[in-house]
């Protein structure tokens, strides 16, 4: 099952409990794309993120540019390289209860606001029981939409 809970209000078109069903394997990547990755494939200069530090996830990514990025890293590593659609990223996301795990480690303070407007570097946390990290952060996670099928 993906989507919100039936009691939470109120919902985006697509958010209401539904089944799912995965039909192939898939790959995710141990934790979010750094800047350092980022700048690595798109250049120092496209990094959009406010808060510059290597080793945090990158910010502010427009969809096209996730899917240039993914484009430009399959031609290099010779592998499709995509973002994971919502399914894929639901079920992975949902491993032992990632969320709720996430959350309890939240702490209404200066370093908690810092760490939801700058999100922490990369593997700051535990990983989740398949060894992903990251997998709840303050970024907005992007998957692919239905009528394009691109990931990152």
């Amino acid at each position: 099952m993906m989507g919100s809970a039936h009691y939470v209000m109120p919902w985006w078109g697509d958010e209401r409990p539904h089944g799912t069903t995965l039909t192939k394997p898939f790959w995710l990547a141990e934790y979010p794309v750094t800047q350092e990755m980022w700048d690595a494939i798109m250049g120092a200069e496209s990094d959009p993120s406010t808060l510059k530090d290597p080793q945090r996830p990158v910010r502010n990514v427009v969809y096209t540019n996730a899917c240039k990025f993914c484009a430009i890293l399959s031609e290099k590593n010779q592998r499709k390289v995509r973002l994971p659609g919502e399914g894929e990223f639901m079920y992975a996301l949902k491993v032992v209860h990632q969320i709720r795990r996430s959350l309890a480690d939240t702490k209404p303070n200066s370093a908690a606001r810092e760490t939801a407007e700058n999100g922490l570097p990369v593997k700051s946390k535990q990983p989740n029981a398949w060894g992903l990290y990251d997998m709840v952060s303050s970024a907005w996670e992007m998957t692919r939409t239905r009528d394009t099928g691109l990931f990152i």
